[in-house]
């Protein structure tokens, strides 16, 4: 029934097509690399919103062992390990990434971990540099909010978190 097409020898076909075409890409040192950091950096983002820390974080360093000069491996793992509580080895991640041209994701994840840390003065100064970088950088806003309610300056960190939800409303509290 239907049109007498073969569909496990049309499949193996297709997958010889598709292994082929991505084996040729990995031949080429550079393309291949590239393509293994993006896949382990996709694979540690899902294992860690699966809650799988350690292998997310095994799986970050992969993306950085074959993209030493990408900062947004950097940046992934350091998230995640703020995000798990890890607060000193984000900053240890963050001092071994390459300089990026993202300043204000560099310093907002830094800052968070500072805060972390309850470095409260140098994670104020981050969460400005931040700013400073980009005025509509929604999670250093929202960062200067938590800072702001920290030390009990409870309108001026509502007026934090108010521009934080206007620059992105995900980040509505």
């Amino acid at each position: 029934i239907g049109n007498r097409i073969d569909y496990g020898s049309s499949m193996s076909g297709n997958r010889r097509i598709y292994a082929d075409k991505w084996r040729a890409l990995e031949q080429k040192a550079g393309e291949g690399r590239k393509i293994r950091c993006l896949v382990a950096r996709e694979q540690a983002r899902e294992r860690f919103l699966r809650g799988d820390v350690g292998a997310a974080v095994d799986l970050g360093l992969t993306a950085i062992r074959n993209c030493p000069a990408d900062p947004g491996a950097y940046h992934d793992l350091a998230d995640h390990l703020i995000q798990a509580g890890r607060f000193q080895e984000a900053l240890d991640v963050l001092r071994e990434a390459p300089p990026a041209p993202a300043v204000a994701e560099r310093s907002v994840l830094e800052a968070l971990a500072r805060n972390g840390l309850d470095e409260r003065i140098p994670a104020a100064a981050l969460a400005d540099r931040a700013l400073a970088a980009d005025s509509a950088c929604a999670r250093a806003l929202n960062l200067k909010g938590v800072l702001a309610f920290q030390r009990g300056a409870n309108d001026e960190a509502t007026s934090f978190f108010e521009k934080a939800a206007e620059a992105d409303p995900s980040w509505g509290e």
